[in-house]
């Protein structure tokens, strides 16, 4: 899965590429709402989850959303997402809502967590009566088999991983370790390589298993570069809050890359050295 941006929803690829998005169900302004519509519009095997069911709206009718983005706009009131099929009523943060066309797919002390309607066109609404944890990891994993989203690798929960596609037909595997840490702890020593965004979390290191290949990896936070031939390639965080992979073909067209990505690597490691001294010795243990 990949995580975007709220101002990506209006992006073509979205539209036409996405299967399941999963959307906060109360943060989006007016504007945002008619895009996820739009999404579903376009019907077929697309996917919309909103978690948590909820209108949107403190206690005192504000929206802390709409004045951190800078919008003169009230979000998600009673009717946000009467387009759905979802109305609400209330005030002072208590709700009632009404679901035309959902049934209740699940349940949390006789009264609903999940619920979900199918759409004529062949997409499907899925709602979270509340924010979603770690016990609703088996309700998840049900709607992307149902959207036929299957994982691509294999490996510890906690770990996002983002595989994109080159044009040389080589790889790129983004690793991001989202086990809860305290904040950043920098390598001692002068700012290098080294200590250049190994934001070290304290934990053990998360691994994924994936689909391999032949080439070269390389690793753009560390610059670590070795031949890879395999059917089946484990990557590791190193203790580190993220690492980028790079599995590269040796022809002409990944050769160009993979120099792009060195220079990519070295510009990096320069600017932490020329621009950001004072505040690593600041931080150093």
């Amino acid at each position: 899965m990949e995580f975007l941006d709220r101002a990506m929803l209006d992006a073509p690829f979205v539209a036409e590429k996405t299967r399941v998005i999963f959307a906060d169900g109360k943060g989006h302004t007016a504007r945002e709402v008619q895009s996820l519509t739009a999404y579903l519009k376009r019907g077929g095997n697309r996917t919309l989850v909103l978690s948590p069911l909820s209108a949107g709206r403190r206690f005192d009718g504000s929206d802390l959303l709409s004045a951190y983005y800078g919008e003169n706009t009230g979000l998600n009131d009673g009717e946000a997402y009467a387009v759905f099929g979802i109305s609400a009523s209330g005030k002072n943060g208590a709700y009632s809502f009404r679901l035309d066309g959902f049934k209740t797919v699940a349940q949390e002390n006789g009264r609903p967590l999940l619920s979900a309607k199918k759409l004529a066109n062949g997409a499907s609404l899925y709602l979270f009566h509340r924010e979603a944890t770690d016990a609703d990891r088996a309700l998840i994993a049900g709607i992307l088999k149902k959207a036929q989203v299957t994982p691509f690798g294999r490996g510890d929960a906690d770990l996002l991983v983002q595989e994109f596609s080159l044009p040389s037909g080589g790889k790129v595997f983004a690793l991001f370790d989202r086990r809860p840490w305290n904040g950043f702890v920098f390598r001692s020593g002068a700012p290098s390589r080294e200590n250049f965004m190994r934001y070290e979390t304290g934990l053990s290191p998360a691994t994924v298993t994936v689909s391999g290949g032949r080439g070269i990896l390389y690793e753009l936070i560390s610059g670590e570069k070795h031949p890879f031939d395999g059917g089946e390639l484990t990557l590791d965080t190193a203790g580190k809050s993220a690492r980028l992979y790079f599995l590269l073909p040796e022809t002409p067209q990944g050769e160009a890359e993979l120099a792009a990505a060195e220079v990519r690597h070295a510009f990096l490691n320069r600017y932490v050295t020329e621009e950001l001294v004072g505040f690593l010795n600041d931080n150093q243990e």
